[in-house]
Parts: C-alpha cells; sequence; structure tokens
C-alpha cells in the first residue's frame, strides 16, 4: 500500500511556553537495511541513538545545515549517541547503502505532531495562551 504524502508531513508549534523544551531520548534503528523510523520529531537538545542492529557494517552520516557530522563505521550491537541543539531537519543516510535514507526533524519544542493519511492532524496538552 502506498504511503500518502500526507502523513510525511510535520507539524509544530512556535512561541511555545519555555517549560515545554524539553528534550528527550530516541532512537533510529538501522535494520533490515533501513533506518526506523524513517521521519523522526524530537525537540531541540534531545539525544538520539543509533544501534545498528543489522549483521553488516553501516556508517551513519548528516549532511544537513542543522548538523553536520559522520558517525563512522560500526558493526551489529553497537550503536552511536548524538545531541541535536539546533531546530531544522537533518537528513541522514548511510556511506554503504546509499538505499538508506530517514529525516530528523527537530522542532524548537515539545509541541509537534505528524498528519494522518488525510493531511488532518491534532495537538494534545498545549496550554492556553493568554490574551493581553
Amino acid at each position: 500500500m502506498p504511503v500518502s504524502e500526507y502523513s510525511e508531513i510535520v507539524v509544530f508549534l512556535e512561541g511555545a511556553p519555555h517549560e515545554a523544551d524539553k528534550p528527550v531520548r530516541a532512537e533510529l534503528q538501522q535494520k533490515g537495511q533501513q533506518f526506523e523510523p524513517q521521519l523522526l520529531m524530537v525537540p531541540a537538545g534531545s539525544t538520539i541513538s543509533f544501534p545498528n542492529a543489522d549483521p553488516i557494517f553501516h556508517n551513519v552520516f548528516f549532511l544537513s545545515a542543522a548538523k553536520r557530522f559522520d558517525l563512522g563505521y560500526y558493526p551489529e550491537g553497537q550503536t552511536r549517541i548524538v545531541r541535536f541543539d539546533e531546530p531544522g531537519v537533518v537528513q541522514v543516510y548511510c556511506h554503504l547503502h546509499p538505499n538508506m535514507y530517514a529525516a530528523i526533524v527537530v522542532v524548537p519544542n515539545r509541541y509537534c505532531t505528524k498528519a494522518g493519511d488525510d493531511g488532518a492532524f491534532t495537538f494534545h496538552d498545549v496550554p492556553p495562551v493568554g490574551i493581553s
């Protein structure tokens, strides 16, 4: 079944309260010569681990304005951890397997979501904003 283009849309709020800037720990796994998930959203300041679950070596690298990094070659069972401080889209690749691709969307706060297959989206737990 083809993936809807809408389901690849990330929506986030800007100007959220400062307490919404809580970083998280996330994972972008290498499995079956693919990145899982292929689209990951994290607030700025978050750390992401890149475990290799394949019985082969991978070399994960990023060539985006928000983050440039090469994690080097590493075998199954090993992981690398990277902190993402700047908002932006980080494109992730593997030097050894050109078909491997993922995107990390680093957002300014925790108020983010993906659109559904129909393009609809919902935010949860957003505090009310006072009107002056």
